[in-house]
């Protein structure tokens, strides 16, 4: 931007820029628009400009040459004709005067070509029958590039012009008694359509365990999406239980390639010091559940008596579960029954379909320490009791799990090995990270090698994981290399 010339230049334009809205889609029958621009002169002499629009082939500009008078002003004419060849979407050039000498203007001017688009009219009824006064719906696109797009409240039918593509559409309705998720996995918004979000297709949730006394302190559906480049996404429908809930699929009743659906809940005698959790779970592949109903007796669960000792002092604790699916993974909203150790507790899980099972212990000192333990996925077997030891003393380190993430152990490349052993179990059953020394890289030659890793147990990376640090220190285990 060259401001002295700008303030020297005696010919100047109106307006300073040319908007032509939007052109909706298609645009072989669209009509071109045009807009007047004025040049004005303040010189003492008559000014001629050549005009020339640069930029999409969308834009021109006539006449080519215009003549402004001394004190006076001329006009042009610039038309923006989508119907142009070219790509969709936002377009846009300059409209550039120039005159004798240094002399030049230029005028941005776009407009919006629609990319191919269709009207999405959204209804909703709430579960009496009437219109639904109190709605919360996100429409999620499942193709990349697009951000979601939020309605709170809309007062009556909503017509959305959105651009053609797979959506998923979820909708919340409430009204004092009642909950009503309903979801659909995956529009395909190919033509103009109508959805009607109708709260009474919604079927109750409903998850009993086996004690009547146990008291509901989470309830927690997971909803989790594949996008169409290949990544999972998920959102989360939580509260304190199923009473007053209902969930059902919109659209056609088929199943949905990469979306998974959990419903699951956590009761006990009290939120503290329960002798007992009742831990449930249940997964959905394709789709979003219709409902889901489930009363459950004890002989069908798997009974896991655990036992906590103390480490730190004056400890508060927490014990935390998540459940995976026999073949993926979904998220999980963690929720506690809290205690302090050293204490017992007896957890009840279902197994249903080769469900696992990933416990967890957070253990909080009155001196600001943590303690953190993680159980490796676990698979249950119903009517069978467990018998678990937590957060006793550390005795040997010990190589993640088959399958854990983000967690280093043993690899080799060529007559290269890269040892990481940075976790240590307690009893075998969970483990903590610990700091481990001389543990790198090392190539050896053909044939069979021991190489002995010094191993002790430490404050973990950064102070968020186990600490060990009253413990002995450990023998050196040996890794034997082939």
């Amino acid at each position: 931007m060259d401001a002295d010339r700008g303030t020297r230049q005696a010919v100047t334009v109106e307006p300073p820029a040319l908007s032509f809205g939007t052109q909706p889609w298609p645009h072989d029958d669209d009509r071109p628009a045009s807009k007047k621009i004025v040049y004005r002169n303040d010189r003492q002499q008559p000014v001629t400009l050549r005009l020339e629009a640069r930029g999409d082939r969308a834009f021109s500009v006539a006449p080519a040459t215009l003549t402004v008078p001394a004190g006076g002003q001329a006009e042009a004419v610039v038309t923006a004709d989508t119907r142009a060849e070219g790509p969709d979407g936002f377009v846009g050039a300059h409209i550039v005067a120039t005159g004798d000498g240094d002399l030049v203007i230029s005028t941005p001017a776009g407009v919006h070509k629609e990319r191919e688009s269709y009207d999405l009219t959204l209804t909703f009824t709430g579960r009496s029958g009437g219109p639904a006064t109190e709605v919360y719906t996100t429409l999620y696109p499942l193709d990349p590039d697009q951000t979601p797009i939020d309605l709170e409240n809309p007062e009556g039918p909503v017509t959305l012009r959105l651009l053609r593509g797979r959506w998923m559409i979820r909708t919340t309705i409430v009204d004092e008694r009642t909950r009503t998720l309903l979801v659909h996995p995956g529009l395909d918004l190919d033509r103009p359509q109508t959805l009607d979000a109708d709260a009474r297709l919604g079927r109750p949730i409903s998850l009993t365990p086996p004690r009547a006394d146990a008291v509901p302190l989470q309830s927690e559906i997971v909803y989790q999406y594949r996008m169409a480049d290949g990544t999972s996404r998920f959102w989360g429908w939580l509260g304190d239980s199923y009473e007053g809930r209902y969930t059902a699929q919109l659209g056609p009743a088929r199943a949905y390639p990469g979306v998974r659906t959990k419903v699951a809940g956590l009761w006990a005698a009290a939120r503290t010091c329960s002798p007992y959790a009742y831990s449930l779970a249940w997964f959905r592949s394709g789709g979003m559940v219709n409902g889901f109903e489930r009363r459950v007796a004890q002989r069908d669960l798997a009974a896991v008596r655990t036992e906590y000792a103390r480490h730190l002092p004056d400890p508060e604790a927490g014990a935390y579960r998540n459940a995976w699916p026999r073949d993926g993974s979904v998220f999980a909203f963690l929720s506690p029954t809290t205690f302090g150790t050293p204490f017992q507790q007896v957890e009840y899980v279902n197994t249903d379909d080769g469900i696992r099972w990933q416990r967890h212990l957070f253990e909080h000192g009155s001196d600001g320490r943590l303690n953190r333990f993680d159980s490796p996925f676990t698979v249950y077997r119903s009517g069978r009791t467990y018998t678990e030891l937590w957060n006793r003393g550390v005795f040997s380190p010990a190589l993640p799990w088959a399958g854990a993430e983000n967690l280093d152990g043993v690899s080799r490349t060529g007559d290269t090995m890269r040892l990481s052993v940075e976790v240590s179990y307690d009893d075998g059953a969970t483990w903590t990270r610990a700091e481990v020394h001389g543990a790198g890289c090392r190539a050896t030659p053909p044939g069979r090698r021991r190489v002995r890793v010094a191993a002790r147990p430490g404050g973990g990376r950064g102070g968020q994981h186990g600490r060990a640090d009253d413990h002995p220190r450990l023998p050196d285990p040996a890794v034997v290399i082939r």
